[in-house]
């Protein structure tokens, strides 16, 4: 594989590879011995680590014997644990904004000061994103934007500083805020918080890695002030950069004619726009395994440098200036797109190669795809745990490796590799040689899809068999999309309307598109979720695949494929597994850490139910929820529950229901007396939903029982017929009761009960519970203080009293008494808890924050 058609020997390509990938192997090995020894805000300085890799050198270049190259080699991971600290637990931005960390991000809000550049003019705060997104009324009319720092002044006075805060502002800035403008500003700061909940990844490295040193909350408009000094280089930048995606954005704005899917599609293939309008169809997607085909990749750049050289060869031959040409239309498009990771680094990949194409020079393409690697992963050290890094790399590589390979097996016989001459067909007709095309293409995505599986499994959760068919059959489809709409971009950063007219026609072929896609994942098994796989099987997995293919030994292939096969059975295994909570545990509550709002899962047996299932941010329902239940090794869900019909306790049931079955919906009688009298409202929307689905709904009232498990829940509330009261005390309440070798152990669950619904039920609940008194209970309403339900408390003394809820409940002082002698966790501060309830009858409690 050469380019500017010289040629190099096998051992050579294959030695300068080695070296390439090996360098970038240990280099990633050294960012996860990192993050394993001093995850982020800890560890050893980086200092300390390149005095180590130091010393390491020192004895390899010492020793003239075989420990040479191993000692270069962990050099080399010692070096990339150093640059990891360097990169990300020691950045200019986190240092310069030291003195702003606080104990407790869910609490503490300091006031500082800001001025520095908008990087972009404010957008609406509103992120409308969950199946149920359409229905939150959003109060106020907030903007937000990106402020690149310059100076900030807090507590403990003012400095020179660096890095970005995320602004947002309560109210609306009429414009006087543009992308490039200085600005001087005052609000509390938030500090990154830690993750809340199971299978919630932490963002603060993530964030120390871009600069972003957390977010600013600006109540008033007033308190943000444009200042009218010169806006510099930054500012200058940022104002062309702005005019240019504003001219590209409206090209594939979508109107009243365009199919919405269509648009939206589009929208995300030209222009990187993954907003909340593309969730549904972007879930689709994943689930039939062709997500990459949305998002812009170096596949998608590689389309437009095809389309790109296509046009300038019809100029006649330019040689040298053809690579260097389209690689300047690409930069060009680089500036225009928003400037995303995935979207830079397919960039940096496709820039490099076309540059190096322009030399004329003989390379190995697998070697600097290596090298380009070894790059990103220098810029972005974080990028080696993310999975379209992953892929971008490991897929490119296996195409630049394979497809040759396969092309010149589909030509003609070979010696040692090699075509024998005169056995080939050098001027195929034109049916063979598509014929030829096509069955690389079906082969390549074949393969693409194996290799691919075990990461995507590992991180998602998902696995796709009908993913390569999909591949092969909407590939062509997309690339026809791509040309089309470059071209309609072209034209519309010229002539907005020409190319807005041009864009019509574009987007309803991708509308097309999008339902070729949506009826695949309508196939049965067309996808499969479960738990996520261990991330050491992934990295096992795929190894053993590419010495399976690789390996000069036969013996070698056949104990890698013999080894892959022992791993996709243990796979499967786990995967069918009955989910068991453990012999010793008869019960267990999980409360998942989503705000303002509630979702607790209950397990007993083989049986789990959600009860609520949602927050006053709809897209909970999105990755929070679901990511935690499948950390959690939820793999069904027997009955959800909806208490009443308050948006914040279903809003996110609806997209958890995409990625999990769930047998029954069960609900009480306001819930479906408000879907009968507003068809247009959430909660009609929320029973079509599990109707349209075949999802059975069952009412319920005070004295039905149900089994749960090894647990009975015993409903105490609403009474049947109950008129007249506020939705809050139509809430369901459940009494849990589980027999344990202690005696019997007891669970409330009471939701938004308030004093009516309190005062109705707490006697049956004192007659059920007896002398021993509740084990674990509830908080009512999210911790509203509520009179009858501390007396409640005080009445039943529960010894753990679990609250729901967001950060401004935190405060609440009339709790303090109620609280003496009791666990009392709160997500907000404390994180997702989990209370279980042992065989023996002991009653254990743990935060996914502390113990």
């Amino acid at each position: 594989m050469v380019g500017a058609g010289t040629s190099q020997s096998d051992s050579e390509h294959s030695g300068a590879s080695l070296r390439a990938w090996t360098a970038l192997g240990c280099f990633a090995v050294g960012v996860v011995l990192w993050r394993w020894l001093g995850p982020a805000y800890g560890g050893a300085p980086a200092a300390a680590w390149f005095a180590l890799a130091c010393c390491v050198l020192v004895f390899s270049g010492l020793s003239r014997c075989v420990a040479c190259k191993p000692a270069l080699g962990l050099a080399v991971v010692v070096c990339g644990a150093g640059w990891a600290t360097l990169r990300i637990d020691e950045h200019p931005s986190r240092l310069g904004a030291m003195h702003l960390r606080v104990a407790d991000p869910a609490t503490d809000r300091r006031l500082i000061e800001l001025e520095g550049v908008a990087l972009e003019t404010p957008a609406p705060i509103g992120e409308r994103r969950g199946a149920m997104a359409g229905f939150l009324r959003f109060g106020g009319e907030g903007e937000r934007f990106s402020l690149r720092i310059e100076s900030l002044r807090g507590d403990e006075g003012g400095r020179a500083s660096a890095g970005f805060v995320r602004v947002f502002v309560g109210e609306g800035l009429e414009g006087r805020v543009r992308a490039g403008d200085r600005v001087r500003l005052a609000g509390r700061f938030r500090a990154p918080e830690p993750p809340l909940n199971p299978g919630q990844r932490d963002s603060r490295p993530l964030l120390a890695q871009r600069g972003e040193i957390g977010s600013v909350d600006v109540p008033l408009a007033g308190l943000v002030e444009v200042l009218p000094e010169e806006r510099g280089v930054w500012g200058r930048a940022a104002r062309v950069v702005e005019s240019m995606r504003a001219r590209a954005g409206a090209v594939f704005a979508g109107s009243g004619d365009t199919p919405h899917d269509g648009a939206t599609m589009m929208q995300a293939l030209i222009l990187g726009e993954t907003e909340a309008d593309d969730a549904p169809l972007r879930g689709v997607f994943i689930r039939v395994g062709v997500a990459h085909l949305l998002a812009i990749s170096g596949f998608h750049l590689a389309v437009m440098a095809g389309a790109t050289l296509w046009f300038v060869r019809l100029t006649g031959d330019r040689g040298r200036l053809e690579p260097l040409l389209v690689a300047v239309l690409v930069l060009a498009y680089l500036v225009i797109v928003p400037a995303k990771t995935p979207i830079v680094r397919a960039g940096a990949m496709v820039l490099i190669l076309l540059l190096a194409e322009s030399t004329g020079r003989r390379y190995d393409r697998l070697a600097l795809l290596g090298w380009i690697a070894l790059g990103l992963l220098v810029w972005r050290p974080l990028d080696v745990f993310a999975l379209g890094w992953q892929l971008s790399v490991g897929l490119t590589a296996l195409l630049l490796w394979a497809g040759p390979r396969v092309d010149l097996m589909l030509r003609g016989p070979t010696v040692d590799g090699k075509p024998i001459r005169g056995l080939i067909d050098d001027r195929p007709s034109f049916s063979r040689l598509l014929l030829r095309r096509v069955t690389v293409g079906v082969v390549l995505a074949f393969a693409c899809w194996v290799f691919s599986a075990p990461a995507v499994l590992a991180q998602t959760g998902v696995f796709s068999p009908l993913s390569a068919p999909a591949t092969v059959l909407a590939t062509p489809m997309v690339v026809v999309s791509l040309w089309a709409g470059y071209i309609a971009l072209g034209v519309g950063v010229v002539l907005p309307e020409v190319g807005r007219a041009m864009a019509g026609p574009v987007a309803a072929f991708a509308g097309e598109i999008a339902a070729f896609v949506s009826w695949i994942d309508r196939l049965p098994g067309a996808s499969m979720r479960g738990a996520d796989a261990p991330a050491w099987w992934a990295v096992l997995t795929t190894t053993s695949l590419c010495v399976a293919v690789g390996a000069g030994r036969c013996w070698m292939r056949r104990a890698a494929i013999g080894l892959v096969l022992g791993l996709c059975v243990w796979m499967g295994l786990e995967r069918w597994r009955e989910d068991a909570l453990g012999d010793d545990v008869v019960l267990r509550l999980e409360t998942i850490a989503v705000g303002d709002g509630s979702c607790h899962l209950i397990r007993s047996g083989e049986s789990a139910i959600l009860f609520d299932c949602g927050s006053t941010w709809p897209g909970v329902g999105t990755r929070r929820i679901p990511d935690a239940l499948r950390a959690l090794g939820v793999r069904r869900i027997d009955a959800a529950f909806v208490t009443h019909p308050d948006f914040d306790h279903y809003s996110g049931l609806i997209d958890v229901s995409s990625q999990f079955e769930i047998g029954m919906l069960v609900v009480e009688r306001q819930t479906l007396d408000a879907a009968e009298q507003r068809p247009w409202g959430p909660e009609r929307a929320l029973l079509d939903h599990f109707r349209s689905i075949g999802v059975p709904i069952r009412e319920v009232r005070a004295g039905d029982t149900t089994r749960i498990g090894d647990a009975t829940m015993r409903v105490l509330w609403p009474l049947a017929g109950l008129e007249g009261v506020s939705s809050n005390d139509s809430s369901i309440v459940g009494l849990f009761e589980v027999q344990t070798d202690g005696g019997d152990r007891t669970l409330l669950m009471t939701a938004d009960a308030m004093g009516r619904a309190i005062e109705g039920m707490v006697a049956e609940v004192e007659r059920l519970v007896g002398e021993r008194g509740l084990d674990v209970m509830e908080l009512p309403h999210h911790g509203s203080f509520v009179p009858q339900a501390a007396a409640m408390i005080e009445r039943l003394d529960p010894k753990i009293v679990v609250q729901s809820s967001g950060p401004r409940r935190l405060r609440e002082l009339r709790w303090l008494g109620v609280r003496d002698g009791r666990a009392w966790p709160v997500t907000a501060r404390d994180g997702a808890v989990s209370v279980e309830v042992l065989r023996d009858g002991s009653v254990r409690m743990k935060t996914w924050r502390g113990d």
